[in-house]
């Protein structure tokens, strides 16, 4: 990762491939530029980090990685994935999927992530698909429907911050990496 960071220029993230489960998200072949580096693994480079700023708090432990990643896109640095570095990250895609704490702050953050990103089109659009998930689907389980009941109600603190981050957000020139696409943030790599 470190040799990756010093050889290319204009890097901001590295990002490490994560062994047994992968993230599932897309990454360019030829320059392996990606929309966003996981938080589980990436190298960042310090100069980037004091230019773009540190994890937002708010975003505690899902959707800060993503959040970090389009910042360094939207100030000029590269986000960038080496899958020649490994690493085994126990907890990844197929483990997380039954975790409640995983669940709810997912969707929480996913909530900020996609006012301050997306804007109120995007936002309403994923607290429809939310609220199609817990009234209109018979296959979820009530404790899910009951943990997105939550996450609705307990991103509504953060929205003044958030709001803050969207204004913010608009003198930003966007990125083309930076777009959400379905309940994702960006195509998947396979």
């Amino acid at each position: 990762l470190v040799m990756r960071a010093l050889q290319e220029r204009g890097v901001g993230m590295v990002e490490a491939a994560q062994q047994p489960h992968e993230h599932p998200k897309w990454f360019d072949q030829k320059t392996q530029e990606t929309p966003w580096c996981s938080g589980a693994v990436t190298l960042i480079k310090r100069t980037a980090l004091l230019r773009t700023g540190v994890f937002d708090e708010r975003l505690f432990m899902y959707c800060e990685d993503v959040d970090l990643s389009w910042r360094m896109w939207s100030k000029g640095y590269r986000c960038i994935y080496e899958p020649r570095a490994k690493v085994t990250h126990k907890q990844g895609i197929q483990s997380a999927k039954g975790g409640e704490r995983e669940y709810y702050l997912g969707f929480r953050n996913g909530l900020l992530l996609r006012y301050i990103y997306g804007g109120v089109k995007e936002y309403r659009r994923y607290i429809f698909g939310i609220l199609k998930i817990i009234f209109l689907q018979n296959d979820h389980p009530w404790s899910g429907k009951r943990l997105l009941l939550r996450a609705l109600v307990a991103h509504l603190r953060y929205m003044p911050h958030a709001h803050r981050r969207h204004i913010a957000q608009l003198t930003v020139p966007r990125h083309r990496w930076v777009r959400f696409v379905g309940w994702d943030y960006h195509i998947r790599r396979w």
